[in-house]
């Protein structure tokens, strides 16, 4: 399933367990981590910072040392925290946050390869297949890897979206 680091805490599987905040290398891992993933060795977390208003994503070793964290700042001065697991494909991490983007980043380096706005605020996983992502929001929308807009359809579905066949 999934497990959370709040306080010092790993917490998952209905269990607490107590971690020190700052890994060996001295940088803090996280404080308030609401959403992982891990792929290829590598742990990705999604959360919000301490105001609870702006998120931040990042990239870690399994030992905590810190590959790269970006900050996610929000849109018309919304919320930026993640809304929604985050899903991997092609190197690049799609996340889905507060003010209703939804991001993809390159997971080497961090940097922001697109964005597009949902138009709402939904929690939601992205849907990835054959190179597309399928997202929900006012609309639901498929995106290729460059970030181009494929099709949107007027569904307004509440959860995230599932692909069967074609």
């Amino acid at each position: 399933d999934s497990f959370a680091i709040y306080d010092g805490l790993l917490i998952g599987g209905g269990n607490q367990f107590e971690l020190p905040l700052e890994s060996p290398s001295g940088s803090e891992i996280a404080r308030r981590v609401s959403h992982s993933l891990v792929f290829d060795n590598t742990i990705f977390l999604s959360g919000s910072r301490d105001d609870g208003v702006t998120g931040w994503v990042g990239a870690f070793d399994i030992d905590g040392a810190e590959h790269w964290r970006k900050n996610l700042k929000p849109i018309d001065d919304d919320r930026s925290f993640p809304m929604g697991g985050s899903a991997i494909a092609d190197n690049t991490l799609y996340q889905a946050t507060g003010d209703g983007i939804l991001r993809a980043i390159d997971i080497e380096a961090g940097e922001t390869q697109w964005q597009y706005d949902l138009g709402s605020q939904k929690r939601l996983t992205p849907a990835i297949v054959d190179g597309m992502t399928y997202a929900t929001g006012s609309e639901t929308v498929a995106i290729d890897q460059s970030g181009d807009v494929a099709w949107t359809r007027s569904f307004e579905l509440e959860s995230s979206p599932v692909v069967d066949g074609e």
